[in-house]
């Protein structure tokens, strides 16, 4: 849901996670911007913000690249759905290992919180 979201609600998101997470925070959104209007008349699901991976990264997440290839064929290319849809997953395992060609990102930060009780 984080693409939902405009940038300071998103880093409002990620602080208040940090805060509920007591092992792991495990999140995943497109890899940068993707457009997309509203769906079947819901205004939230337009996507308003796309967060970069060293965006990310830098706060201490470490990244996986999933669904395949960031890059679609254009509309002028002759790429069957089916077609298109298989090389995805013949090259998932490529994509995992390198986020920046993925076209989503599978985030993942480890918490150390302290045992002490906080109010």
């Amino acid at each position: 849901m984080l693409e939902h979201l405009d940038k300071n609600n998103g880093r409002e998101l990620f602080a208040k996670a940090e805060r509920w997470a007591s092992k792991k925070i495990l999140l995943s959104c497109p890899n940068g911007y993707v457009p997309q209007k509203e769906l079947y008349g819901n205004a939230y699901q337009a996507h308003v913000f796309g967060w970069e991976i060293d965006e990310i990264t830098n706060m201490g997440y470490k990244a996986y690249g999933m669904a395949g290839l960031r890059w679609k064929p254009s509309k002028i290319l002759f790429f069957p759905l089916l077609f298109w849809a298989l090389i995805s997953i013949v090259l998932q395992g490529l994509t995992y290992r390198f986020p920046r060609i993925a076209c989503a990102i599978f985030y993942v930060k480890d918490i150390e919180k302290s045992t002490s009780i906080r109010v």
